[in-house]
């Protein structure tokens, strides 16, 4: 499932272009590649038909014409899209003539920011207008957002207004299930293949840290709903779950098993050999990644690090089965901004892939957190805020080196024990 953003200004992660990410963010939580099209990308000569077409228009319409769903996202500029997007989106004209024309039939999320409410509303209102002129389908679900105050905490880097968190998750949610609902009646996807693909985004869902020990899981009409499909097969894919481990039922609830969940003892060893394959994949990126983030990152990356850095701290110091979900959670959002913050949308995907994959071969959940999993965060962050690349590749190599020895020491392989 390919997700295209498009959309912001063009100054460096403007409002916009932060939304549209945390809408792209939760769609990459649920299995779908992303590319994200703003700032200098949208910076393009007026739109006029038959003139040959600079790279980053060519690369624009290129990604287009391969996604499944689309974001847009424009600023209110006097009570409408900003010209910057508009002219973007006029490119699109170069797909009148595709087999698919324009973007018929996808499913678009449009979200937009203003300084007030007014401008925000109408913008919005034109925004789906546009969509529809291009034959696709606007979601019931749009973010209008009064940024007078500020987007974000320039603490912590959070949302001034906790709600556009879980707001950016269900319009994410809900693009991707109208998506999948068209994929599935193109390909007659099977109920069986259907499950399966349930069981791989709960398992993502778990590994990622969302759902901790002893978490209870929606129920299978809430993940049908969120992944576009029915009910029974969203039961099927939480079965197989259930026989292998990773899901315990108890009381009429689904719950995450604590310990690690791995069924088969043979597969311990091969198990910990993916992990590490994996980490090697991760030690690739994410060196490069830090390196990148030193040379590229803006103030405000700064700001969204140090917030969640403290966020990882915080939870560090917690202790019970709850405290290794958020543990997770929060080490995961630091890792996410640090990759953010390279600038590289590729390589970011790559990391989010290989950071949710990492866990799955050996159980997505620990009985406790490892003892020198916070080490070199701090260097890491400090680093990046020194524009040091050579110290900041070295703390992110650090830092996995001593992931690598405490994985080994902390796999046990034995039975989970019932949340």
């Amino acid at each position: 499932m390919r997700v295209v953003g498009i959309g912001g200004s063009t100054r460096e992660s403007s409002s916009t272009e932060l939304l549209i990410r945390s809408v792209l963010r939760v769609a990459e939580e649920q299995g779908a590649e992303t590319r994200l099209f703003a700032g200098p990308a949208l910076i393009l000569p007026p739109y006029e038909p038959h003139r040959p077409l600079p790279r980053r228009a060519r690369a624009l319409i290129e990604a287009v014409r391969g996604a499944d769903a689309l974001v847009f996202g424009s600023p209110g500029y006097h009570g409408t899209l900003s010209g910057l997007v508009k002219n973007a989106l006029d490119y699109l004209e170069e797909l009148s003539g595709d087999e698919r024309p324009y973007v018929d039939g996808l499913p678009v999320a449009c979200v937009v920011t203003a300084s007030g409410w007014q401008a925000a509303v109408n913008t919005l209102r034109a925004l789906r207008e546009t969509v529809h002129a291009l034959r696709g389908w606007p979601t019931p679900l749009g973010l209008a957002v009064n940024v007078a105050g500020g987007l974000t905490d320039p603490e912590t880097g959070a949302f001034r207004d906790p709600r556009l968190e879980e707001q950016a998750r269900a319009v994410a949610t809900q693009l991707l299930g109208f998506a999948r609902s068209a994929a599935d009646a193109a390909t007659g996807v099977n109920g069986a293949d259907a499950a399966a693909l349930v069981a791989e985004q709960l398992r993502r869902a778990i590994a990622v840290g969302r759902f901790g020990p002893g978490a209870r899981v929606p129920s299978a009409r809430a993940i049908a709903e969120q992944l576009g499909v029915t009910a029974e097969t969203a039961r099927q894919g939480i079965d197989r779950l259930v026989d292998a481990r990773v899901l315990v039922r108890s009381g009429g609830s689904t719950a995450v098993a604590s310990g690690v969940f791995e069924r088969d003892a043979q597969a311990g060893e091969r198990g910990l050999a993916e992990f590490l394959e994996l980490l090697e994949v991760r030690e690739a990126l994410e060196t490069a990644a830090a390196r990148l983030a030193a040379e590229r990152r803006s103030e405000e990356d700064v700001s969204v690090l140090r917030g969640a850095l403290a966020r990882v701290h915080e939870s560090r110091r917690e202790r019970g089965a709850a405290a290794v979900a958020r543990f997770a959670q929060a080490d995961g959002a630091l890792h996410a901004a640090l990759a953010a913050a390279a600038r590289n949308g590729h390589l970011e995907r790559a990391i989010a892939d290989a950071r949710a994959r990492m866990f799955l071969p050996i159980g997505a959940v620990f009985a406790q957190i490892a003892p020198r999993a916070d080490d070199q965060h701090d260097a890491i962050v400090e680093a990046i805020e020194a524009r040091d690349p050579d110290a900041a590749e070295a703390a992110m190599r650090a830092h996995l080196d001593a992931t690598r020895a405490d994985v080994r020491q902390l796999v046990t392989w034995q039975e989970p024990v019932p949340a």
